[in-house]
């Protein structure tokens, strides 16, 4: 079965990643053995996220960032902090 027919189901970027490192098929992606799609899904993430700093570069837009809940008196606030889980691999 090609991805092609999975494009209801997997989002066209997934499916174009996987044609771009030779998965034409459902059975090439099975057969691939895992440590072989975990290092392509690395190098994926990695192009993105280096698209990502380049397309980002003045920073992402925090206007209204610190206004707090209410709008109140918090909105002069310089907070560089950044919430996120996280797991390191």
């Amino acid at each position: 079965i090609y991805l092609d027919e999975f494009n209801d189901e997997i989002d066209q970027w997934v499916l174009d990643a996987f044609k771009a490192v030779g998965y034409d098929t459902a059975k090439d992606v099975l057969g691939a053995g895992k440590e072989k799609l975990l290092a392509s899904a690395q190098a994926l993430y990695a192009k993105l996220y280096e698209q990502a700093q380049a397309g980002a570069s003045a920073g992402p837009d925090m206007s209204g960032a610190g206004a707090g809940p209410a709008g109140g008196s918090d909105s002069g606030r310089d907070d560089d902090i950044i919430d996120a889980d996280f797991k390191e691999v």
